[in-house]
């Protein structure tokens, strides 16, 4: 018995002593990173705000241009260690790595939330929220493509077949759209039928699917940007990769509060905030805002670019009268249900704790802690899910980063309490809302307000239950069966005139009126927001600002309307595509 405790206590030290080993590795030596002494009231040929997921695709094409000065500001400073554990993406969430971003209270959902109010998380570091988020890819469709140019929103060269070798090449050997250097590359990791019993029933469950109930629902396994075992995103593939480009300086932990414009409505400084101080630094050629669908809006509006009465109420001066700035606002949507099984296949919290998991990470590379859960996604029509492989996790964490009031995360998920408990959580979303919200200054114009106004379009509301039904599909599959697939219905008080109702837990077939209920209660933002600087009316064609000159705007805010899947990696694409442009 000592022997047992001994060897467990010495294979708890090593695996401790290999988490901190790992976490020096991370640690960056950054030989670009300026002081904001060596920067004040300096010329760059460009500055580009936010080195997020376009940031860093944007610092390192432009730097790759040894004729040119390029300088990246970032609010935040660096990740810590903990942000390369891929399962840990939710505990990131809510720290100083966050911006901490609420939206207002919801008035048509978020009644199962505090204050009725959604979590909406964004990075705040290099790496910004793909240093958070869940890892995962997607090659995007054609028909998204062609939505925006039926919109009026793009042009003919904004079409699909341009887009698409920047991004099957991270799961290919394509050559990279006709350009032969060395480039980089994201390292790819597809989920395999033998993983798991929920990963081998997920892809048994399409061909029942196909057979019974719709020949185009599709099913696939994740993709995630890890690389033996660790978060691989653009700041590891793209970011990293500058740190001897001599033309660039990376200034962290500072904020750009606006742009200056001269009488010719040119972008000639940005105003940058430290702690300490506020400077200017000077533009020669172009300000490149890169700071997300919430701060790129906000950002334009502090520089007097947006709806001119807003701008007058805020005391702001007036640049250029460009009502659409921060508009459109459109994100995906998830709702959860839980769904138990009885076949060891899922992750749990014992798991996550175990000193098996631990040293199959550190050494393999392998095993819960080397993904983010997410074994796989489907669609049909414009709807879909999502299937995430948690059977168990702290409650407090979770309810925490979702907002959840106590009662309701007990009712959707009730066996959370069982540390050891198999199942999944069965995701259903709306690939293609039409609720529209929006970002405004608040009086004082120092901060700003975001109403994503979620599932105020009542179509909205159909086609969630439609991926509800879908998920309901799913797992009443024989595939899923076998593992004991079973919903638990929530029971939640507001919603018990319309059920669940005993029929509901055998045939699976409850009432809009319950499902509309449950989905006003606890439908979650996906984090996936957009269209606030959208092409076509806040930036034209070549991504520049209409109205003024020398900026523009390039990251996910331009999405005139929302892509059928992740967006993380359409948004790497379209930079690559629109800088290569730039710089042609």
């Amino acid at each position: 018995m000592k022997f047992v405790k001994f060897s467990l206590l010495l294979a708890l030290l090593t695996a401790l002593a290999s988490i901190g080993y790992k976490l020096v590795l991370d640690y960056e030596h950054i030989p670009n990173l300026a002081a904001i002494e060596s920067v004040r009231n300096k010329y760059f040929d460009y500055v580009i705000v936010g080195s997020g997921t376009s940031g860093s695709v944007i610092a390192y094409e432009l730097s790759k241009k040894s004729n040119c000065s390029v300088l990246l500001i970032e609010s935040g400073g660096l990740f810590n260690g903990l942000s390369i554990v891929p399962i840990m993406s939710t505990l990131m969430q809510g720290t100083e790595m966050d911006w901490k971003i609420k939206s207002t209270p919801q008035l048509f959902s978020s009644r199962g939330l505090r204050d009725n109010q959604q979590n909406l998380p964004r990075g705040r570091g290099l790496g910004g929220s793909n240093q958070l988020n869940y890892l995962l890819h997607f090659n995007g469709i054609k028909e998204d493509f062609d939505e925006w140019r039926k919109m009026g929103a793009v042009s003919e060269k904004w079409n699909y077949e341009n887009i698409k070798c920047h991004l099957k090449r991270h799961d290919s050997d394509e050559k990279a759209c006709s350009y032969n250097e060395d480039i980089p590359k994201l390292s790819l990791t597809t989920l395999n039928y033998n993983d798991s019993p929920l990963a081998a029933a997920f892809v048994k469950a399409e061909a029942e699917l196909r057979n019974s109930f719709n020949s185009n629902v599709t099913l696939k396994l994740s993709q995630f940007t890890t690389k033996r075992g660790i978060r691989h995103t653009v700041f590891h593939e793209y970011l990293r990769r500058t740190y001897k480009h001599k033309n660039l300086s990376i200034l962290v932990h500072a904020t750009v509060e606006k742009i200056l414009f001269n009488e010719r409505k040119e972008a000639r400084a940005v105003v940058v905030a430290t702690q300490s101080q506020v400077t200017e630094i000077r533009v020669r050629k172009m300000v490149i805002l890169a700071a997300g669908a919430y701060h790129s809006p906000f950002i334009l509006k502090r520089s007097g670019i947006g709806n001119k009465s807003e701008l007058k109420q805020a005391g702001i001066d007036l640049v250029h009268h460009l009502p659409a700035v921060g508009e459109n606002l459109h994100d995906h949507m998830n709702f959860p249900l839980f769904v138990s099984i009885n076949e060891r296949a899922s992750v749990t919290k014992d798991k996550i704790l175990s000193v098996s998991e631990i040293y199959r990470f550190l050494f393999y590379g392998s095993g819960v802690l080397a993904t983010t859960a997410v074994i796989g996604s489907g669609r049909l029509n414009n709807y879909g899910l999502i299937l995430f492989g948690m059977g168990s996790a702290d409650e407090q964490a979770l309810k925490d980063v979702a907002n959840f009031k106590t009662e309701a995360f007990q009712a959707f998920f009730p066996l959370f309490a069982n540390s050891s408990q198999e199942g999944f959580v069965a995701l259903s979303t709306c690939y293609k809302p039409k609720s529209r919200g929006n970002i405004k200054l608040k009086s004082s114009g120092i901060d700003f307000l975001i109403d994503p106004k979620y599932l105020q379009h009542d179509d909205d509301m159909e086609c969630m239950r439609n991926a509800i039904h879908l998920n309901r599909k799913m797992i009443q599959s024989k595939a899923f069966k076998a593992i004991g697939a079973h919903i638990h219905w929530p029971k939640i008080r507001e919603c018990q005139n319309f059920g669940p109702f005993d029929d509901d837990e055998v045939d699976y077939m409850p009432s809009d009126r319950y499902l509309d209920c449950l989905l006003r209660h606890a439908a979650l933002t996906a984090h996936h927001p957009g269209g606030t600087c959208s092409i076509g009316s806040v930036v034209n064609d070549d991504l520049s600002v209409i109205g003024v000159k020398n900026l523009r705007v390039i990251d996910g805010s331009v999405l005139p309307s929302p892509v059928s899947g992740f967006p993380n990696s359409i948004i790497i694409a379209l930079t690559e595509y629109a800088i290569k442009n730039i710089l042609n």
